[in-house]
């Protein structure tokens, strides 16, 4: 590392001139990036409901369908309309009832089932097929066109609509909280650091790793919106530690070397070990997501692991070259830091240790029972507020046309037959609404050369016949499970192949998959964490230590929600445990590293805890505020429940662990150091000290006798040591 430090003194000029090139394909990959926002897209594709979404979008189009209900319109007044519409680019097809029925046959000659799917009362509704696949918004220009054609009193729902909606939302909000955060951020940077240059430099460090983090997503493809509206925050705040870490590290070194250029070299070579630990329990973490089923979590956990890695190279390369060529500046607007002391603290702490313990094990045993019995929501109109207007249409539209959860039972035949036996017993299970088909709309013994294709073609297509289920339970009602059962098992009586699907048996599937994937997150992000800790401390005891603390702040932070009668998203419990211990096991592991030092110092444990917490507590006290700060901005103006709850739970989580690792770590470590010492090699202190501390402490005042007395031979002789060595 030394040899890196050497190359940015040298190359800094060359160092802002790559950086300012690679931002460039970064801002149009960045542009370029598309954005999901369906989160049923990352259901896994071997699973029947996923293959029978595909058969139903390739061969039908069902998924990309807008529902349009215009009131009080005469007949020829909506087929206008219609007409219309089907001219904006984008549109496929719109199924109406003139292409069921005769529009001069009198109403009361017309199919009493094919009234129903069109008009009630005095509305009547449009089933507006689209070209493309809504997903990553590239139908937001067609779908704003239908609504310029369309009355403002008109209902537009489904799920285009809704997923449109949730892009305006993002875009909208996205700049706002972006803007505060930053400013927020900004304020906290100021108040932890000695000069008025400092943030901007660091801001503008991390601000180019999230630059290049989000342009290099352009080879992804594509996006998820949680990510897009979350990731740069998140990368900001948890890697913003190791500018803080440099930064701090060289006005030491400037104390003790000649030259700034020479502080920089030792600055780079000392902070590069330890911002490289940090930052791999952090990538451990975030890595963990990727072992998910569910594809969110690969798009999540390796943007944000990407990020880390991104911001620990721009701090050790580009921001050492700032802080070189910025020196002068650094030191004509310098200030001392504003943040609170933790000497009185410390006291406090040790004083009430025990109550802090007993308080620890109280919350933590109910906790960890809390959060295993949350409920879960797994519906995307869950994650928009009750007052987006897609919202209220569709709920509008259901109401009036009657019209619940639709399940597709596609069918890998086309036998008529068969289709009818199968849908009269469909029929016959509970909380079976309604079932419509080819054998429904059309009698058995007209010949399929007799069908017209208009009618034909919405139910059968290349060899598959869909049959349309009206389910009488929500989505997220515990009776759906049971009833995709059913309708499984009586089709399994007539195909051996068929596929059913919907939004409903989407998310039925993705409850069956999403408690294996708490599990295996939860247990891989502790075994990758356990062991870096292990490693770096070459001890079988500490990891055991300090995740425990750190799970004991997640098993709090996630029983909140079930105390307070609070649904989360299936996802969050995920993310939140996984990114809240790689994010924030940093402070423990801090505290643990100052602790081994103040042992080698200190003759008594406590006063080496007490020193210990005023050593580290601005330290995790400005890392954890950041974090907290950041996403609690996000949390506050975003509408988006997901995006909110889940930037809630990540900063409150930072401030319980922080906390939790201040109060709980001191008692753990006064009870358990003798068993640590066991089990780590080097935990011991010197004999050197353990000899020299009686006769030093009986020499000392009967005042000063509370005081920590430090061996200054050995620092006076490691200064000289250093100053011979440069």
């Amino acid at each position: 590392m030394e040899k890196l430090g050497k190359f940015i003194v040298r190359r800094k000029i060359l160092i802002l001139v790559i950086y300012l090139l690679l931002l460039i394909p970064s801002i149009i990959g960045m542009l370029g990036t598309k954005t999901n926002y369906d989160l049923l897209k990352y259901v896994p594709d071997n699973l029947n409901s996923k293959k029978g979404q595909v058969i139903l979008n390739e061969n039908f189009g069902m998924s990309d369908t807008i529902y349009l209900v215009v009131h009080n319109k005469e007949n020829w007044e909506v087929k206008n309309l219609k007409e219309n519409i089907l001219k904006i680019k984008g549109v496929k097809s719109i199924d109406w009832l003139d292409d069921y029925s005769d529009l001069m046959v009198p109403s009361s000659f017309i199919s009493k089932d094919i009234k129903e799917n069109f008009v009630a009362g005095n509305s009547t509704i449009l089933q507006v097929h689209l070209n493309k696949n809504a997903n990553n918004g590239s139908d937001v220009p067609t779908i704003n066109e239908i609504k310029k054609l369309a009355n403002s009193d008109s209902y537009i729902g489904g799920q285009p609509a809704m997923l449109h909606e949730f892009q305006t939302i993002i875009d909208k909000e996205i700049k706002i909280y972006m803007g505060i955060a930053l400013a927020v951020i900004l304020l906290i940077l100021s108040l932890a650091t000695t000069s008025i240059i400092e943030p901007f430099l660091m801001l503008l460090s991390i601000g180019t790793a999230i630059m290049l983090n989000m342009g290099t997503n352009y080879f992804l493809g594509e996006i998820s919106y949680i990510t897009g509206s979350v990731v740069a925050i998140m990368q900001l705040a948890v890697s913003m530690d190791y500018s803080i870490f440099l930064i701090h590290r060289y006005h030491e070194e400037k104390q003790l070397q000649p030259t700034k250029e020479i502080a920089m070299v030792e600055s780079v070579k000392k902070a590069a070990s330890a911002v490289s630990g940090s930052a791999l329990t952090t990538i451990a973490g975030f890595a963990a997501l990727m072992i998910m089923k569910m594809g969110i979590g690969k798009d999540l956990g390796f943007i944000l692991a990407k990020g880390v890695v991104l911001s620990l190279i721009t701090s050790l390369t580009l921001l050492p070259s700032l802080v070189v060529l910025f020196d002068k500046v650094i030191e004509k607007t310098k200030h001392r830091t504003f943040l609170p002391r933790f000497n009185l603290i410390s006291r406090w702490i040790l004083k009430f240790k025990w109550v802090f313990l007993i308080l620890i094990i109280i919350i933590a045993l109910p906790s960890y029972f809390a959060q295993k019995n949350l409920t879960y929501y797994y519906s995307n109109e869950k994650q928009l507020p009750e007052s987006a207007k897609s919202i209220i249409d569709n709920n509008k539209i259901k109401e009036e046309f009657n019209t619940g959860n639709i399940a597709y039972l596609i069918l890998s035949d086309n036998n008529r037959t068969k289709e009818s036996a199968l849908i009269k017993e469909i029929k016959s299970i509970e909380n079976i609404k309604k079932v419509s088909g080819l054998s429904e709309s059309v009698d058995d013994s007209i010949p399929d050369s007799f069908i017209p294709e208009e009618i034909k073609s919405k139910f059968q297509s290349n060899g598959y016949s869909n049959v349309m289920i009206q389910l009488g339970t929500e989505i997220d009602d515990p009776k759906t499970m049971d009833l995709i059962a059913k309708i499984k098992e009586t089709s399994a009586k007539y195909y051996k192949e068929f596929y059913l699907t919907g939004e409903t048996v989407l998310n039925n599937d993705v409850k069956s998959i999403s408690a294996k994937d708490f599990r295996n997150v939860s247990l891989l992000s502790i075994g990758l964490v356990a062991l870096i800790i292990a490693a770096s401390f070459r001890s079988f005891s500490l990891p055991a230590i300090l995740i425990l603390i750190i799970q004991s702040g997640i098993w709090f932070n996630m029983a909140i929600p079930y105390f307070s009668g609070t649904s989360v998203s299936f996802l969050t419990p995920m993310f939140v445990g996984s990114i809240q211990l790689g994010a924030t096991i940093d402070y423990a592991i801090l505290f643990t590293s100052r602790y081994k030092e103040n042992r080698q110092t200190f003759s008594k444990n406590v006063e080496a805890i007490q020193q210990t917490i005023k050593d580290t507590g601005k330290s995790i006290f400005t890392s954890a505020v950041i974090l907290f700060a950041a996403t609690f901005v996000i949390a506050l103006f975003s509408s988006i429940k997901t995006t909110k709850e889940f930037t809630m739970l990540i900063g409150r989580g930072a401030i319980i662990s922080m906390v939790i690792s201040l109060i709980g770590l001191p008692v753990m470590f006064l009870i358990f150091d003798r068993f640590i010492g066991w089990t780590t090699l080097g935990w011991k202190r010197k004999q050197n000290l353990l000899q020299n501390t009686e006769p030093q402490v009986q020499q000392i005042p009967q005042k000063e006798q509370s005081r920590p007395k430090q061996i200054q031979p050995e620092q006076s002789q490691f200064k000289n040591n250093k100053k011979l060595k440069l």
